[in-house]
This record gives structure tokens, C-alpha cells and sequence, in this order.
């Protein structure tokens, strides 16, 4: 039963990081393609970027695209 208490954090992070990288692809094609300027903004491949590095870009670009649109 420790183990199940142990996983129930890091699962419930895990599912949540999937979702916002998921979400990525539901974003319409002006969303994704300043998303991607950003990426490449770094001089790394997609690949190449941690996912602690993807998700604050997705989120700073959430946060500028969003203001746009207010």
C-alpha cells in the first residue's frame, strides 16, 4: 500500500505534464507555429529540449499569445 501512496503524486504530475504537452496539438496553426518559432529560438531540436524546457515555453507562449487575444 506504501508504494501506492509513494506513486499517487508523481502519477497525478506525470498526467498532467502529458495533458499540457498534448494540449500543444489541439492549439490552432498560429499557436503552434509561434510555439515552434520559440523552440527554434533556443538553437536546439525539439528533441533535444528537456520537457521542464518545453513546457515553460509552451507556457510563456500561452501566457503572450493569450494576451493578444484580450
Amino acid at each position: 500500500m506504501g508504494v501506492q501512496i509513494e506513486l499517487f503524486q508523481p502519477v497525478l504530475q506525470l498526467i498532467d505534464i502529458s495533458t499540457e504537452i498534448g494540449g500543444i496539438a489541439r492549439g490552432n496553426g498560429q499557436y503552434t507555429a509561434g510555439l515552434m518559432r520559440r523552440i527554434q529560438e533556443t538553437g536546439k531540436n525539439i528533441e533535444d529540449l528537456t520537457v521542464g524546457e518545453l513546457l515553460k515555453l509552451n507556457q510563456e507562449h500561452k501566457k503572450w499569445f493569450n494576451g493578444l487575444y484580450l
